[in-house]
């Protein structure tokens, strides 16, 4: 069982997200071929050249932002990319998508493979007592940090840990 690890609450400036989008079905197989052919592809080098060009305070790490739930359809949009400064320019065959101004929760979630499909629930129960709930804009995002996301993979033994970001107002 997955488990959070711990979360904090913060605060981010108007954001940009820059990469690859398409429509699946929630935990769809399709979401992993699509992170190879992200990789094998020049996406990854230009998106790190306009970061390097555009600098801002987040951390240099690929995310999978999720936005446009379609209950009908029990579908959403996939992006694979990067955080970007605002300002970044548009680029041909990319997609933009506007994280607003406002605060999200940040959960570490730490486990083997269940990780993925429990994450998303984790994280909800985080706020949980607190003084928030989730954000009428919603989205959320996985975020494969260098720091933990990388460094547990690199152990070999099947560890994840998966920052996790879900957008909240004040109840």
């Amino acid at each position: 069982m997955a488990k959070v690890q711990s979360f904090e609450v913060k605060k981010n400036g108007l954001l940009k997200v820059m990469g690859i989008s398409f429509r699946v079905k929630m935990m769809d197989p399709e979401i992993v071929k699509q992170w190879d052919l992200f990789f094998k592809s020049e996406y990854p080098l230009t998106i790190e050249n306009l970061r390097k060009k555009y600098p801002i305070d987040e951390p240099v790490d690929y995310v999978g932002l999720m936005y446009g739930y379609d209950p009908l359809e029990e579908s959403m949009s996939y992006m694979i990319g990067m955080i970007m400064d605002p300002q970044t320019p548009d680029q041909k065959e990319v997609t933009n998508f506007f994280l607003k101004e406002g605060t999200f929760i940040n959960a570490i979630i730490e486990g083997k493979g269940e990780v993925y499909p429990q994450a998303h629930d984790l994280t909800i129960k985080s706020i949980d007592g607190t003084k928030y709930r989730i954000a009428e804009d919603f989205w959320s995002m996985e975020v494969y940090t260098n720091e933990r996301f990388m460094k547990a993979m690199n152990k070999g033994d099947g560890s994840i840990v998966l920052d996790y970001r879900i957008p909240l107002d004040l109840k």
